[in-house]
């Protein structure tokens, strides 16, 4: 759910205990040197040596990483290899830009940031709705290739 998590990870009360207790121990736990996670990262496997494989299967159906600020959870990261994962209204990685928009409406922010100067399909533009918690990154001018789940953002 935009704004608010997925199957009961909550952004702004999660912690990383519940995190791992939901999505597996499986995964590279990156600590401050105080001790307080900062990051999840379940692109490395941790039953692996903490090797880069963000495309195992245990990865289509769990976002790729958990941010903590203060001990909770500040953001959930979908990427590219997390394709069965979808928002409330359907949109998942793969989905276009158009059922973004369709489903999410016009009142968004568009930011693109240049990829290779000389290859304009390197561009990524992110759609962010503030006031609904979301933000997708669409390539090359048309699918989304990830998204990004975080606290909704009262406007006004």
């Amino acid at each position: 759910m935009p704004g608010e998590g997925l199957r009961g990870i909550t952004v702004g009360r999660a912690t990383p205990a519940d995190v791992l207790q939901t999505f597996g121990e499986d995964a590279e736990l990156c600590r401050h040197d105080g001790g307080d996670f900062f990051k999840i990262n379940y692109d490395h496997d941790a039953a692996e040596g903490g090797n880069y494989q963000p495309d195992r299967p245990a990865q289509w159906s769990r976002p790729s990483a958990f941010l903590f600020e203060y001990g909770l959870l500040k953001a959930i990261n979908v990427g590219v290899y997390q394709k069965e994962l979808r928002t409330a209204g359907g949109i998942r990685v793969g989905s276009t830009r158009d059922e973004v928009v369709h489903a999410l409406g016009q009142h968004y922010e568009s930011l693109t940031s240049r990829g290779d100067h000389r290859d304009p399909t390197d561009d990524i533009e992110t759609i962010r709705y503030l006031t609904l918690g979301i933000q997708f990154g669409v390539h090359q001018g048309s699918r989304v290739g990830s998204f990004v789940i975080f606290q909704t953002r009262r406007m006004g």
